[in-house]
């Protein structure tokens, strides 16, 4: 049974299912369209993985990865054989799937997946990076994003809204991008080299400030770039939960410490009725 909870900013409210605590994007319901931006809660995953964690890397017991995903894939309807994540290794390659039958792609290095095949969930995990997901519902396309500060400075975003162009021919002014939780201007604090990167590549945008302790606004430059690659701003959601303040809904690697989980967030497209 599914319950509302809390306001999660412009993205929607906070729901539960079955203990699962999750985020979904007004723009993003569709009859056709499967996503949501998941959190640490409803797992099995014990200590600094509680208890929702998705990542097989990092320690955790690989079976209690293995029920988490199951559990996740009971709620929103997909087989948990078929979730498509990757290697994330904080940079702009984007990997494309053309065919729902090559399985796992997680020693891909990568930081973003585009596809055109429904009944592929695709995903990333984040626990304060920014998790993005774009859809393309005109030409059946769906692509999901990791932005962190290097994946954010190198173009990410703009790199995955290129993809969908150039793979599959899809038109940035028609597509919709929903941007997840992750860690805010509140809390990201930056060194000075750091905001020295983002001052150079983003100059005066508003979102990066200055001073003794630097702070960055994560989403806010991505949706910068997100417009700049041709999105309508009207087509770009954002969930304005900071995962370091809401450490009791969301892993944190700040919070946490180095060892801690990650939460995923997916899209898919069901597949066509026959």
């Amino acid at each position: 049974m599914t319950e509302k909870t809390e306001k999660a900013g412009k993205t929607g409210n906070f729901e539960k299912n079955n203990g699962i605590v999750y985020i979904s994007s007004t723009l993003l319901r569709f009859p056709a369209v499967v996503h949501s931006f998941l959190g640490r809660k409803g797992g099995v995953s014990k200590k600094e993985f509680s208890s929702l964690n998705m990542d097989l890397r990092g320690g955790n017991k690989k079976e209690d990865v293995e029920k988490n995903r199951a559990a996740a894939a009971g709620i929103f309807g997909f087989r948990k054989e078929a979730l498509v994540t990757m290697n994330q290794v904080h940079g702009d390659s984007v990997l494309t799937v053309r065919d729902k039958n090559q399985g796992c792609y997680e020693s891909c290095e990568a930081d973003a997946i585009v596809t055109n095949q429904r009944g592929i969930p695709i995903g990333v995990l984040t626990a304060d990076c920014l998790p993005m997901l774009f859809l393309d519902y005109g030409k059946n396309v769906t692509a999901a994003a990791h932005a962190g500060w290097k994946g954010t400075v190198k173009g990410i975003a703009e790199k995955t809204v290129l993809a969908m162009k150039e793979k599959f021919g899809s038109r940035p002014e028609e597509l919709i991008a929903a941007l997840g939780p992750c860690i805010g201007p509140c809390c990201f604090v930056v060194a000075s080299g750091v905001a020295a990167e983002f001052k150079k590549a983003f100059g005066d945008s508003g979102y990066i400030k200055e001073g003794s302790s630097p702070t960055i606004d994560l989403a806010g430059i991505n949706i910068l770039q997100l417009e700049k690659a041709g999105i309508r701003r009207k087509n770009i959601s954002i969930a304005r939960a900071c995962t370091f303040c809401r450490n009791d809904l969301f892993f944190s690697y700040r919070k946490d410490g180095k060892t801690t989980g990650r939460q995923l967030s997916f899209i898919m497209l069901k597949e066509a009725a026959r």
